[in-house]
C-alpha cells in the first residue's frame, strides 16, 4: 500500500513539474513575468515619470490607453506621474511640478505576433512588455522586468490587468 502511495506521488510530482516546463514555453493568456529584479533598497517613490518606447506601429496606440490606467490606479495612491514618448516632450504631468522628479520608468513593448487568426475574430496575440525604474539623478536601476503578455483580439485588452501589475510591482 506505501508502494502505491509513493508511486502515486511521484507521478504527480513529475506531472506538476511537466507541467509547469510546458507553461513556461508556451505562457498563459494575460500577464506572464519572465524576469524582475529589486534593488537592495527599493522604497516605492511618489513622483514618477513614464517614459514609452518600443514597436512604433503599437507604442502610441497601446500606451495611450495604458496611460489612462495607469492615472486611474496610480493617482489614487497619491503617486504624482507624467508620461512621454521616448525623445519627446512630457505630453502629461498630474502634478505641473514633475520637471524635478526623482524616477524615470521606463517602458517598452516590442516583438507583437498574432499567435492564431482564429478566422478573422478574436486573434490571440503576445506581446513582450518590459521595464525599468531608475533614479534620474545617478541612472541607478532600482527595480526591472521582463514579461509576455497574452491577449485575445487586441492589444489594449490587457491594459487594466497591465496597470494594476504596474501598481502593485511599484508599492511591493
Amino acid at each position: 500500500m506505501k508502494t502505491k502511495k509513493l508511486f502515486f506521488l511521484c507521478i504527480l510530482t513529475f506531472l506538476s513539474f511537466s507541467n509547469k516546463m510546458v507553461s513556461q514555453k508556451n505562457p498563459t493568456f494575460g500577464i506572464n513575468e519572465t524576469k524582475v529584479f529589486y534593488a537592495e533598497n527599493y522604497t516605492p517613490p511618489s513622483k514618477i515619470e513614464f517614459v514609452f518606447s518600443g514597436d512604433a506601429e503599437y507604442v502610441k496606440y497601446f500606451f495611450t490607453d495604458l496611460g489612462d490606467e495607469i492615472k486611474k490606479r496610480f493617482l489614487k495612491q497619491n503617486i504624482a506621474i507624467a508620461f512621454r514618448y521616448s525623445k519627446k516632450e512630457t505630453h502629461y504631468n498630474s502634478n505641473g511640478n514633475l520637471q524635478n522628479n526623482d524616477f524615470l520608468f521606463f517602458l517598452n513593448i516590442d516583438n507583437a505576433v498574432t499567435t492564431s487568426e482564429n478566422s478573422g475574430y478574436d486573434r490571440n496575440m503576445k506581446f513582450n512588455f518590459n521595464g525599468e525604474l531608475k533614479q534620474k539623478d545617478n541612472d541607478a536601476v532600482i527595480l526591472s522586468f521582463k514579461t509576455v503578455v497574452k491577449a485575445t483580439h487586441d492589444i489594449n485588452n490587457k491594459n487594466e490587468e497591465i496597470a494594476d501589475y504596474l501598481l502593485n510591482k511599484i508599492l511591493k
